[in-house]
C-alpha cells in the first residue's frame, strides 16, 4: 500500500470515528432527553394524585368534625325535648321550645316523641304521612328497644322536604321511670344541614357523603346538588371499612358514574362513614396537557439534536463544546453545594447528615459551637460522647432502629454544651431516597427545648401543689365538662380523676339542679358566683360545700374554663344547726311560763264544764257548753303545735310562704305568753309579696327580736309587727351596705323600751355579746338572726333611741306573688260508702270519739286497743277491712311494727299513721312501710273525714 492510500485510510478513520462517536453522542442525548421527559410526567402525576388525596383528606377530616358538631348540637336538644317529655309527658309543648330557643326551626324541620307503641305524643313541623311514619318506627324501634344507645341515631332519610331534600331522622331511645324502652324522640334535619358546611368546594365535582354502617346513604352533595337514601351495598368502602377505620381509595361513584379519588373516615361516637372525592379525570388534566407540551418538546429537540448532529459531524469543536458543557455543570453543583451549606448555617438547629447505614458526614458550624466539639472529632463518633450518660444508650438504640428500618427518628434527649450544662434537645431525622426507594443519606436536626421541657415541669409541679390542698378544686369547660379534678377532689366526693375527666358535672354531682343552673346564670352575668350548695357522693350520701366559681378568661379575652374551688363545711352548717335548736329550745325555756298559763285558762273552761254536761240541762245550754269545751280544745292544740314548730330539731326547706301568717302566728303566741302590760299592735296592707324562705329560721328571727323586745319594756308598753312591701331602687341601694335593688318584704319590730345604748349598739351582733346577768340567758341572739336573715339574701338593720327601738328585716320578694285558694270553711263533711275503717289506739277516748264520727258519716268501725289485738281482728275480718288508723306510741306493740306485720299479711292494705309528733317522722321509712298518710293529733271530724275521702275516693 502506497503512502497515499495510507494517508487517506487514516483520514477517513479518523471521519469515521468522529462522526460514529457525534452519532452515538446525539441518540445518548435524545435517550435521556426522553427519559427526563417521560420521569418529570410519571412524577407530575404522583404528586397530582398526592395533592388531590391530601387535600380530600383535610376535607374529610374538618368534614368529621362538623358532622361530629351537627350531631353534637343535636344530642342536647333531645336531651332538653327527653327531658321536657319526662316532665311533661303529652303535654309537651315543642312550639314552645321552638319559641324559647331550646329547637331551632331552621336547624330542626320538625321535632316529636313516639311512645313505645310507635304512637305520635307531641310533634312540631309538617304531618309525617302514614307509611312515612311506618318507616320510621320499622327503622327505630328496633335499632332503640334491645338496647339504650345513650346516643342520637341518625336513621335512614324519610320523604322530602318543600324544596324536594329529604329529610334525616335524628333519634334517640326514651326510657320509662323503670330503665324500660318507652318510645323514642325524633329530629327531623334537612338532608344538607348534614353536608353544606362549606359555601364553595375548591373544586365544583367535589363529591361529600355521609353514610350509614347500613350502607345506606344519609346525605351527598356534589357542588350544589343534594341527594340522599341511596342504597351502597356494592361499593367497595365497605370493604376497605373492613380493614381501616380511614383511608383513600379509587372507585367510580354510582351517583354520575365518575371515577374519583375518595378519602373516607369512620366517626367514632357514631355508626358513620364520611367521604369527601374529587374527579380523578379532572384533578390529572392539567398534568396531562402539560405532558403533552413535554412531547412535543421532545420531539422538537430530537429533531433539532438530528440537525445539529449533522452539522456537527462536520464540526471538529464538538469536543470542546461537550468538555466546556461538563465545566458548567460542575461549577452548578458547587453553586448548589455551596447554597445548602449556607442554608444550614442560617439555620438555628444543629445539622447534620449521615451515610445510609448512620455514619455521620456533615455538621453544621452551630453544632460545633454548642457542643465544643470539633468536625473531625464528631465525624469520627464522638458525637455520641455529648449524649447525657443516662440518655446515651436510649438514642442509639432508637437510632439503630431507624437506620435499620428507614423509618422517621424522632427522640427528646438531653445533649451537653459547650459549658458543660445539659439540656434538652428534640432531633429529628428523615431519610432521603433516590428514584428506586433506595436510602442515600439521611438528613437531621437537633433543637433545644430546655427551655419547654422547663415550663411543662413547672407545670407539673403546680398540678401537685394544688393536690396538696384539702380544698376541692375542679376546672370545668363552659359546657361544664370537667377538666381537673384535684385530690382534695376525690377525697371529698369519692370518684377518682380517671372516673369523672370528660364527664358533665351536672349530670353526677349536683343534687338540686335549679340551684346549679341559677348560679350559673349569676356566673354568666357577673364573671363570679359563690354560695353554699348540696353535692352528693360517690357512696350515695351528701356534702354541704361553700362553693366559689370564677370564669377564667383565654388570651383572647373570652369566656374559656370555669375555676371551682369548694369547701366541705357539712360540720360547720351541723355545728350551726345545733346552735339554732339550742337558741329555740332557750327561747321555749323563756316562754314556758307564759305557755303554763295560757293552757292552764284553756284547761279550767273544759274542767268546769264537763262534769255540767252529765247534770240535766236545756238542750241550748248542753250546746253552749259543748262549744265552749270545743274552743278550748282547739285553743290549746294550736298553743302546743306552735311550740312544737318552732322545737323540732331540723330546719324545714326553703319554699314559698305568706309573711302575713308568720305574723299573726307569733302575735297569737305574743298575746299568749307576753305580760299583759304589753301591747300589740300588728298592721300589714293587702297583697304582701310572698317570701322564698325557711319559716322555722323566720319564725325564730322574729321571736327572738320580740323576746328581745319585751325584755326593753319591764313596766309595759307598745311592741309593733308589720310587714311592707318596698321597691328598693339603686339611689337607696348605695345607702345600705349589702341591699341590691330590686323587690323586697320589710319585717319591722318595734318597741317603746329603753333603747339600746349607743356605746354598745356596734356590738350587739358580736356572737356570745349579752347585756343578761349570768343565768338570765345566753344574749340577744342577735348575732344568729343576721346569719340566718343573710343567709336569706337580705339585711338587718336598727334605730334606737331612749323612748324605743326598731329592727328592720330585709327580705327578697319571690317572683311568684300569688297564694292558692283555700276550700270554703263552710264546706259540707265527705261522707263515707260503707267501707269498713279499724282504729287501733289505747286511748279509750280517742277510740269512742273516732267510732261516733265515722259511724254517723256513713263508715264502718272496728276498734282495737293495741298492735295484738288489731293483728287477731285483722286475721278474722281483714278482708273487709279497707283501712287502718293506728296510734304511733302504743305498748307491746308500736304503729310501725304493726304497719309492718299487717303488710305482710296483706300487701295492699292502706295505713295511717296517727301521732302527736308527725314533724320527726322521716319520709324514707314511711314510704318503705307502706304508710299512704299522716293523721297529726289532735285532729277534729273535719281533718278526719276529708283525709279517709281523700285516700279511698280518690278525684278522677
Amino acid at each position: 500500500m502506497s503512502s497515499v492510500d495510507a494517508a487517506g485510510k487514516r483520514f477517513w478513520q479518523e471521519r469515521m470515528s468522529l462522526r460514529t462517536g457525534i452519532v452515538i453522542f446525539a441518540i445518548l442525548v435524545v435517550g435521556i432527553n426522553t427519559v427526563l421527559v417521560l420521569q418529570q410526567g410519571r412524577t407530575e402525576v404522583r404528586e397530582a394524585i398526592e395533592n388531590a388525596v391530601t387535600q380530600d383528606a383535610n376535607i374529610a377530616a374538618a368534614f368529621e368534625q362538623y358532622v361530629e358538631g351537627r350531631l353534637a348540637q343535636a344530642e342536647v336538644v333531645a336531651t332538653l325535648v327527653q327531658k321536657e317529655y319526662a316532665a311533661r309527658g303529652a303535654g309537651i309543648d315543642l312550639h314552645r321550645m321552638q319559641a324559647e330557643g331550646a329547637i331551632d326551626p331552621k336547624t330542626y324541620a320538625a321535632a316529636g316523641i313516639l311512645d313505645e307503641r310507635g304512637k305520635v305524643v307531641a310533634w312540631s313541623g309538617p304531618p309525617l304521612e302514614r307509611s312515612q311514619l311506618e318507616t320510621l318506627r320499622f327503622e327505630a324501634f328496633p335499632i332503640h328497644s334491645p338496647h339504650d344507645l345513650r346516643k342520637i341515631f341518625v336513621d335512614q332519610p324519610l320523604g322530602t322536604s318543600g324544596s324536594g331534600i329529604p329529610f334525616v331522622p335524628l333519634t334517640r331511645r326514651l326510657n320509662k321511670a323503670d330503665g324500660s324502652f318507652g318510645g323514642i324522640a325524633v329530629l327531623l334535619v334537612d338532608a344538607r344541614h348534614l353536608t353544606d358546611f362549606v359555601d364553595v368546594l375548591p373544586r365544583e365535582d367535589t363529591m361529600l357523603a355521609v353514610v350509614g354502617a347500613d350502607r345506606i346513604l344519609r346525605s351527598r352533595r356534589v357542588g350544589q346538588a343534594i341527594s340522599a337514601g341511596d342504597s351502597l351495598r356494592t361499593s367497595a368502602l365497605f370493604a376497605a371499612l373492613a380493614r381501616h377505620d380511614s383511608g383513600n381509595l379509587v372507585f367510580e361513584s354510582s351517583y354520575d358514574g365518575v371515577r374519583r379519588l375518595f378519602s373516607f373516615r369512620a366517626l367514632p361516637n357514631y355508626p358513620l362513614i364520611v367521604t369527601a372525592g374529587v374527579s380523578e379525570d379532572r384533578t390529572l388534566a392539567p398534568v396531562l396537557r402539560r405532558r403533552t407540551r413535554y412531547y412535543t418538546r421532545a420531539v422538537t429537540l430530537t429533531a433539532i439534536i438530528t440537525a445539529l448532529t449533522v452539522v456537527l459531524l462536520r464540526a471538529l469543536t464538538r469536543r470542546k463544546r461537550a468538555l466546556s458543557e461538563l465545566q458548567e455543570s460542575a461549577a452548578a453543583l458547587r453553586a448548589r453545594e455551596e447554597e445548602f451549606r449556607t442554608l444550614t448555617e442560617s439555620m438555628p438547629q444543629l445539622v447534620w447528615s449521615t451515610t445510609p447505614t448512620g455514619e455521620p458526614m456533615f455538621f453544621n458550624q452551630r453544632w460545633t459551637d454548642y457542643t465544643g466539639l470539633s468536625l473531625a472529632a464528631s465525624q469520627k463518633n464522638g458525637w455520641t460522647t455529648a449524649f447525657h450518660p443516662d440518655d446515651a444508650p436510649k438514642v442509639s438504640e432508637s437510632w439503630r432502629h431507624a437506620t435499620e428500618h428507614g423509618t422517621l427518628f424522632e427522640m427528646e434527649y438531653r445533649l451537653r454544651r459547650v459549658d458543660g450544662a445539659y439540656h434538652w434537645m428534640l432531633g429529628r431525622a428523615l431519610p432521603l431516597k433516590d428514584s428506586a426507594g433506595r436510602i442515600t443519606q439521611w438528613f437531621g436536626t437537633t433543637t433545644d427545648i430546655d427551655a419547654q421541657m422547663e415550663s411543662q415541669s413547672r407545670v407539673r409541679e403546680q398540678a401537685e401543689l394544688l393536690d396538696l390542698t384539702d380544698e376541692a378544686i375542679i376546672v370545668r369547660d363552659l359546657d361544664d365538662t370537667i377538666r381537673f379534678w384535684n385530690r382534695g377532689a376525690q377525697t371529698l366526693y369519692g370518684w377518682s380523676a380517671e372516673e369523672v375527666l370528660g364527664r358533665k358535672a351536672r349530670d353526677f354531682a349536683y343534687e338540686n339542679t335549679p340551684s346549679f343552673l341559677a348560679a350559673k346564670a349569676m356566673l354568666a352575668e357577673h364573671g363570679q358566683w359563690s354560695g353554699e350548695m348540696l353535692h352528693l357522693r360517690r357512696d350515695g350520701g351528701t356534702v354541704t360545700v361553700l362553693s366559689r366559681w370564677t370564669i377564667v378568661p383565654a388570651r383572647d379575652g373570652q369566656a374559656a374554663s370555669v375555676l371551682v374551688v369548694n369547701t366541705d363545711i357539712t360540720e360547720q352548717k351541723r355545728l350551726e344547726q345545733q346552735m339554732l335548736r339550742t337558741q329555740r329550745l332557750e327561747s321555749i325555756g323563756t316562754l314556758a311560763s307564759g305557755v303554763a298559763h295560757d293552757l292552764n285558762n284553756v284547761l279550767s273552761p273544759v274542767l268546769m264544764a264537763a262534769p255540767l254536761l252529765r247534770d240535766e240541762m236545756s238542750a241550748e245550754k248542753r250546746d253552749l257548753l259543748v262549744s265552749l269545751i270545743e274552743q278550748s280544745a282547739e285553743r290549746g292544740a294550736q298553743i302546743v303545735q306552735q311550740v312544737l314548730t318552732f322545737a323540732r330539731d331540723a330546719d324545714g326547706e326553703r319554699m314559698l310562704l305568706q309573711p302575713v301568717h308568720l305574723l299573726k302566728d307569733i302575735g297569737r303566741m305574743i298575746e299568749e305568753t307576753f305580760p299583759k302590760s304589753i301591747t300589740l299592735h300588728l298592721s300589714y296592707p293587702e297583697g304582701v309579696w310572698l317570701l322564698e324562705a325557711d319559716s322555722t329560721q323566720l319564725y325564730q328571727v322574729l321571736l327572738n327580736l320580740c323576746v328581745n323586745a319585751r325584755d326593753a319594756m319591764r313596766d309595759g308598753g307598745s311592741l309593733g309587727l308589720s310587714a311592707a312591701n318596698f321597691d328598693v331602687d339603686e339611689n337607696y341601694a348605695a345607702t345600705t351596705v349589702g341591699l341590691n335593688a330590686g323587690r323586697y318584704v320589710v319585717l319591722e319590730v318595734a318597741d317603746s323600751g329603753s333603747g339600746i345604748p349607743q356605746e354598745i349598739i356596734e356590738k350587739i351582733y358580736d356572737p356570745f355579746f349579752t347585756t343578761k346577768a349570768v343565768g338570765k340567758g345566753t344574749g340577744l341572739g342577735l348575732s344568729t338572726v343576721l346569719g340566718i336573715v343573710r343567709s336569706h339574701g337580705g339585711v338587718l338593720s336598727v334605730q334606737s333611741t331612749p323612748q324605743g327601738t326598731t329592727f328592720r328585716v330585709f327580705l327578697p320578694a319571690s317572683g311568684e306573688n300569688t297564694e292558692s285558694p283555700t276550700a270554703a270553711a263552710g264546706a259540707s263533711l265527705p261522707q263515707g260508702r260503707s267501707e269498713m275503717i279499724l282504729i287501733v289506739d289505747d286511748e279509750p277516748a280517742v277510740r269512742d270519739i273516732a267510732e261516733i264520727v265515722l259511724l254517723r258519716h256513713g263508715y264502718g268501725v272496728l276498734l282495737a286497743e293495741d298492735g295484738p289485738a288489731a293483728l287477731s281482728i285483722f286475721a278474722a275480718r281483714g278482708a273487709e277491712i279497707a283501712l287502718v288508723i293506728t296510734d304511733l306510741a302504743m305498748p307491746i306493740m308500736d304503729g310501725f311494727s304493726l304497719a309492718r306485720t299487717l303488710r305482710k299479711m296483706d300487701s295492699e292494705i292502706r295505713i295511717v299513721i296517727s301521732t302527736g309528733h308527725a314533724d320527726g317522722l322521716p319520709a324514707g321509712e314511711l314510704s318503705q312501710i307502706g304508710i299512704v298518710a299522716t293523721l297529726p293529733k289532735p285532729y277534729n271530724q273535719r281533718e278526719l273525714l276529708q283525709l279517709l275521702d281523700e285516700i279511698l275516693h280518690p278525684a278522677k
